[in-house]
This record gives C-alpha cells, sequence and structure tokens, in this order.
C-alpha cells in the first residue's frame, strides 16, 4: 500500500510554506550564506555580523563565513589578525 505523509498542527507539510519559512527562521545565517555563494562578499560579512547566533555553533559558522568572504575580498590580513590560538578550532 501506499503511505500519506501526514502533517500534524505541530510540524508544518514538508515543502508547504509554512516549512520553508519555519526553516528559514532557524537558519540564521542564510541570508549571509547567501550573499557570500552569490559573490556579494560585504554582503555577507554585513549580514553575518548582524546574525543573531545563539550558540558556540552557529557564532563558529559565522566566523568562518565571514572570514571566507573576507578572504574572497583579499582582505586576508583581517583574517590573520582575528584569528589565533584562543579562536575555536573550526575557525582556525
Amino acid at each position: 500500500g501506499r503511505s500519506a505523509a501526514i502533517a500534524t498542527a505541530s510540524e508544518p507539510a514538508r515543502g508547504s510554506p509554512d516549512a520553508r519559512m519555519a526553516q528559514a527562521a532557524e537558519d540564521v545565517l542564510f541570508d549571509a550564506r547567501n550573499n557570500f555563494h552569490l559573490g556579494h562578499y560585504q554582503s555577507a560579512i554585513t549580514d553575518a555580523n548582524n546574525a543573531k547566533v545563539a550558540t558556540d555553533t552557529w557564532r563558529a559558522e559565522r566566523d568562518v563565513l565571514m572570514y571566507r568572504a573576507y578572504v574572497e575580498q583579499g582582505n586576508s590580513a583581517v583574517v590573520m589578525s582575528e584569528v589565533g590560538e584562543t579562536s575555536p578550532s573550526a575557525v582556525r
């Protein structure tokens, strides 16, 4: 037989506009990541700096994304001056 996906009140149906909005709300770095991949590095840096990160994991991901954007702009000196021995290993 066929199995049908059933959406509960607490979980919107996969692919629905509500599900996409819930996923976007959880991804606080979506705009920064999107701008990075589009080559809009300054916008990616700005978005990363403005992101409301609540966990160390998000913080490290934000920093990596921001530093990669600096490198793409040719500003590796900024990265070298900010990243050091005390930085999280994900960033180094």
